[in-house]
């Protein structure tokens, strides 16, 4: 069979559109095109409609009247919509019909929110019924604009820190349907209501119902990868934007990333706990030296300690001053990191254990202190330097009563620009002043004469912080303890 040149085909089209396409100066003079003109016995197919360069055609404006005409193909599932024009045809491929029958109630589930999608608007579970053995009887899928919000639930929503109120998401939309299991173990839809009592999300904003929103497994990928590289959620969520062509097809929101990896994170806490505990008793086996202790409260790591065989060594040679340091916390588990550091014959930082706590109480630090004792044979340091802390204070006097302290001189002057003017930190000779008289004094004398005149000249006298520092100044002034 021969085939048509190219170039005869579309001329034929262009007669074929000029013969439908009419432009009359007046479009009210027209009152319906005739179909039967471009094709056969009203059977059309997207690929003709195509060829005929009317796809999307759209002459809807305000100064012409629209007039709509539905032809059903030959296939009795493809309608054409025509506003004046050809439309692409659109598939029914969601029809709802009681007595629809399923495999299971999770099928159902998937149907109606196919269903839902279709349509443009979002599904949630409603009431079921279990036997005695948990097989569901009986489930409602509704609509999830169903019923009204309780008192309760609107004054927790109603209002937030910023003042402002969250938007109405209810008003009693009675679509729903009904499906009851059935004596051969599958699920039939037993009851439904179409009609809905508000209007539908535009095709734009389908992809932002919130039942047709989750973190497919690419999506996951990414997030997981993006975050062994430290790079965080709002990034990966944006790589994934940019990788499937724009947020509305990734399939989530990056709030929804960021409450997955949030919910991931709490689910593998106990996981990555007992692993953490795994590690040190293998560590244990391959260096008995390696030394570790632990408490479990309400079946979750309370405290943990652990020193390693070089830092026990080094406690033994450099121990007589040590640095505590619990300033440390950990995002992601909520547990602060408390190591203990100390100065080698190099002046070179020295790491003698640590350990992570849940808390920072008396109790937690008395039980660190007793623990620290043990692994390094009972010998207590001559000499701490921590940070400001009662419940620390408190548990050296209780477990190390001869151990002298001193406050870290580092974070109490890191609190100062807190705590004065901001304005006086960029006066260099501030600065130089306030240092020298902090880390410069040889002699008590000389710190007390130079701090009063200091406050004098800068009238903080008034100042309740400074003046807290001057009451405790035998605790992290140098110049009070050069004799140890």
């Amino acid at each position: 069979m021969a085939l048509d040149d190219p170039m005869e085909l579309d001329d034929r089209r262009g007669q074929e559109v000029a013969a439908v396409v009419v432009e009359p100066t007046n479009i009210e003079e027209v009152d319906h095109v005739d179909v039967s003109l471009s094709m056969p016995h009203n059977v059309i197919s997207v690929e003709e409609v195509d060829a005929l360069g009317l796809v999307n055609a759209d002459f809807n404006s305000e100064s012409s009247p629209v007039r709509e005409e539905n032809f059903l193909c030959e296939d009795n599932e493809t309608t054409v919509k025509m506003n004046d024009a050809f439309r692409t045809p659109t598939k029914k491929k969601h029809v709802l019909e009681k007595g629809m029958l399923f495999d299971d109630v999770e099928a159902a589930h998937k149907f109606y929110m196919e269903y839902a999608h279709s349509i443009a608007f979002s599904v949630r579970i409603g009431q079921q019924k279990l036997d005695a053995n948990g097989v569901v009887i009986w489930k409602r899928f509704l609509c999830a604009r169903e019923g009204y919000k309780t008192e309760k639930e609107e004054g927790a929503s109603g209002s937030s820190s910023k003042g402002r109120r969250s938007r109405e998401s209810r008003c009693g939309c009675p679509a729903y349907i009904y499906v009851k299991r059935t004596p051969e173990g599958k699920y039939v839809i037993a009851a439904l209501y179409e009609e809905h009592n508000h209007a539908f999300v535009t095709p734009s904003k389908r992809h932002l119902l919130r039942s047709n929103r989750s973190a497919n497994e690419k999506a996951k990928t990414t997030l997981f990868n993006c975050h062994k590289a430290s790079i965080g959620t709002s990034q990966a969520f944006r790589l994934l934007q940019i990788g499937a062509g724009g947020f509305e097809y990734v399939g989530c929101t990056k709030k929804d990333l960021q409450n997955y990896y949030n919910d991931f994170r709490h689910k593998i806490k106990d996981a990555d706990a007992q692993m953490f505990i795994e590690n040190l008793h293998t560590l244990n086996k391959l260096d008995h030296n390696f030394f570790f202790e632990y408490e479990v409260k309400d079946g979750r790591l309370f405290r943990v300690f652990w020193a390693d065989t070089t830092s026990r060594k080094n406690y033994v040679h450099f121990g007589d001053m040590l640095s505590f340091d619990t300033t440390y916390s950990t995002n992601q588990y909520d547990m602060k990191f408390a190591p203990f550091t100390g100065v080698n014959h190099h002046m070179r930082s020295i790491f003698f254990g640590a350990a992570f706590l849940a808390d920072e109480k008396i109790e937690s630090y008395v039980w660190l202190f007793n623990t620290f004792l043990r692994a390094m044979g009972g010998k207590a340091p001559s000499f701490i330097v921590k940070y400001e802390d009662a419940s620390i204070k408190t548990a050296i006097a209780i477990v190390l009563p001869y151990t002298i302290y001193r406050l870290c001189m580092w974070h109490i002057m890191k609190k100062l620009p807190e705590k004065i003017d901001a304005n006086l930190l960029k006066d260099d000779e501030f600065r130089k002043t306030i240092n020298l008289y902090v880390w410069g004094s040889e002699t008590i004398e000389e710190f007390e004469s130079r701090w009063q005149a200091w406050i004098a000249k800068y009238h903080f006298e008034n100042n309740e912080w400074l003046v807290g520092r001057y009451e405790i100044r035998k605790s992290w002034i140098p110049a009070y303890f050069r004799e140890i």
